[in-house]
């Protein structure tokens, strides 16, 4: 899905390193398109407030389960972390509610 919408908008792969990248998931119904979505408790996670070798400046918010599979594939193909059930859970640890999350990054 991810690589669909980057084709989709004429972005190489090879180009999207040289730039930060933010990803915000809205839920379907946003609220920005008019939707009546109940508010749900968003949540971030923050490559910057982790330690590693690429000094990534990935930051991704949405809901739990968006965060989570987004997080978990970013780590698994940029960071080269093994996609297992122990990663889903140690992300899952590192989850902060947005509002915090940007609290602390800012």
């Amino acid at each position: 899905m991810i690589r669909r919408a980057l084709s989709t908008a004429g972005l190489a792969r090879s180009s999207l390193k040289d730039y930060p990248l933010h990803i915000e998931v809205l839920p379907k119904a946003s609220l920005r398109e008019g939707g009546n979505a109940m508010p749900t408790q968003r949540k971030i996670i923050d490559c910057r407030s982790f330690p590693s070798e690429k000094n990534c400046t990935i930051a991704i918010s949405g809901t739990e389960e968006e965060v989570l599979e987004l997080a978990t594939h970013h780590a698994s193909t940029v960071h080269g972390h093994a996609n297992t059930p122990e990663l889903l859970e140690q992300i899952r640890s590192m989850l902060k509610d947005e509002a915090e999350g940007k609290a602390v990054s800012a």
